[in-house]
This record gives structure tokens, C-alpha cells and sequence, in this order.
């Protein structure tokens, strides 16, 4: 299979517009708590670590699991505790408690 630029650009395109309508939606139901200086944009809450790490992890498995038509995929997916603290430490980077997210460094 030949996967051209073009296609690369429009699944690109796809996916980052569908990202941003999934952020909006979540930006509606849990808002984001300012920034302590004012200065920017906001902070994740801290419960709401774990909430949006568990709705990435939904959106990957069902993406997967619509693309190979396996819903073993998607189980799968759900059931990765690597991939859900991998997101719960990058999403919990961005959040209003983000020192409990830091990495220990070696």
C-alpha cells in the first residue's frame, strides 16, 4: 500500500480537528481551573486526571477497534495500565496538583 502525503495530511487534519471538538466538549463539562498567576490559559483539575486519561484511552480503543474491526483491540487497550499511566502522568504535567505527576529523577 502507497500512502501518499496527501493522505497523511488529511488523516492529520482529521484527527486534530477531532482532538480539538473533544476538548471543547471536555472544556464544557469539567473547566479548567486558572492559572494561579492569571497569566495564560488554565489547569486540569486534579480529579479530573484520571477521568480524561481514561477518555483518551476510550478514544484509542475505539478508533483501533473501528479500524481492524476486533473488539479484542479495544479490550485490550483498556485494560493497558502502562498506557494509562503513561497519560495519567503527561495529562497530570498539565494539571493544578502537577507536583504528584513529577518524575523522580535518577
Amino acid at each position: 500500500m502507497n500512502i501518499t502525503e496527501d493522505i497523511k495530511q488529511a488523516i492529520h487534519h482529521h484527527f486534530t480537528e477531532a482532538g480539538r471538538k473533544a476538548g471543547d466538549d471536555l472544556t464544557a463539562l469539567i473547566p479548567p481551573v486558572p492559572m494561579p498567576n492569571g497569566v495564560g490559559g488554565g489547569l486540569i483539575p486534579d480529579p479530573a486526571v484520571p477521568i480524561i486519561a481514561e477518555a483518551i484511552m476510550s478514544f484509542t480503543a475505539e478508533v483501533i477497534q473501528a479500524y481492524i474491526d476486533a473488539g479484542s483491540e479495544r479490550d485490550a487497550t483498556m485494560e493497558n495500565e502502562v498506557l494509562f499511566a503513561a497519560l495519567e502522568g503527561e495529562i497530570g504535567g498539565w494539571g493544578d496538583d502537577y507536583t504528584k505527576y513529577q518524575k523522580e529523577e535518577a
